[in-house]
């Protein structure tokens, strides 16, 4: 069966496996584009709830083809459209106080994702972009979320400023951070107080033991932990901990610190990041090939070869001004 043919047919299964009280939803195929990716989706719309649930038909081509009994899946429509996160959705959408609660950010790349970010508000920082969410559940299986919109966000009545204050200091709530050194990751040993709640010197005596003293930060529960190096102070205290420190964008799921006093050359780890990006990091996991970093005076972050380049200029002008003096 083509394409378009097994379109077809999972629309009129679709509709045949809709619930009684659900059968004037509106059904139809179309893009359904998210963050770092896309696919041809049919979309359940549910007037009465103002929502629309999508179903990703590349995915379940693959499954057809791969001769799984797709019998299964029409079995739970019902559970899709009447589901609990359909609901909050509904409950909270046009209340900005009941959705504040839930707000979160995630970090995504800028590259490829320009036609939805001309959609939804965000704070660019270099080439990554922090997005807005609503948490809608969380539980053992993983996490479920809506996007704020600008059209939403008009809605809710309230300002970008408002909404990514908001959002960043609710991120720490709903998804606390996590900091460990790349042993503890591998080993799972996270502390779970996390680092910056216990002693001053854990962080900087469990760096005396690696060889190369990489940072792993993300959140607990290591689902769009990337974010949480951008959650307020995180990067100042670090530094306050480490010095100056260089960013690898490991995955949107976590960020890899390297303290500056490891003298690591800028080009080797680019070159790393491109790699490891290759070679073992899903595309709609991927962050960039760039590589960052935090200046603990100036708290700036920012491309590592802007603050080369940056740092050269402040070297050329204290030259020249140390040339100065004697005239």
């Amino acid at each position: 069966m083509d394409f378009k043919t097994f379109k077809e047919e999972v629309k009129e299964n679709v509709r045949a496996h809709l619930p009684k009280e659900a059968k004037d939803v509106e059904l139809s195929f179309g893009t359904y584009q998210k963050m770092n990716y896309s696919y041809e989706a049919l979309f359940i719309n549910i007037p009465e709830k103002n929502a629309q649930v999508s179903i990703n038909l590349d995915e379940l081509y693959e499954a057809y083809k791969d001769g799984q009994d797709l019998s299964k899946f029409y079995e739970i429509i019902p559970e899709i459209v009447e589901s609990k996160e359909v609901d909050r959705a509904k409950e909270i959408s046009f209340d900005y106080e009941q959705v504040k609660p839930h707000l979160f950010i995630r970090v995504d790349r800028v590259e490829g994702n320009e036609n939805i970010l001309e959609n939804v508000p965000h704070c660019q920082m270099e080439d990554l972009a922090l997005t807005y969410h609503v948490l809608l559940n969380k539980d053992g299986e993983g996490i479920s979320k809506a996007m704020i919109t600008n059209s939403w966000l008009e809605i809710l009545g309230v300002t970008q400023e408002q909404l990514h204050q908001d959002a960043l200091n609710n991120s720490q709530k709903l998804f606390p951070l996590s900091v460990m050194t790349i042993t503890q990751a591998v080993m799972g040993g996270i502390d779970p107080t996390g680092v910056f709640a216990s002693s001053q010197e854990s962080l900087e005596e469990a760096l005396k033991d690696e060889e190369i003293p990489l940072i792993v930060v993300t959140n607990k529960t290591k689902t769009d932990g990337a974010a949480a190096l951008f959650y307020p102070e995180v990067m100042e205290q670090l530094g306050e901990k480490i010095g100056d420190f260089t960013i690898l964008p490991s995955s949107t799921h976590e960020t890899l610190i390297l303290p500056d006093s490891e003298g690591m050359p800028i080009q080797h780890l680019k070159e790393m990041v491109a790699e490891v990006n290759g070679s073992f990091v899903e595309d709609a996991d991927r962050l960039t090939d760039e590589v960052y970093h935090f200046d603990t005076k100036d708290r700036v972050f920012e491309k590592v070869d802007k603050f080369v380049a940056r740092q050269k200029e402040n070297s050329q002008k204290h030259v020249a001004e140390k040339g100065t003096e004697g005239i």
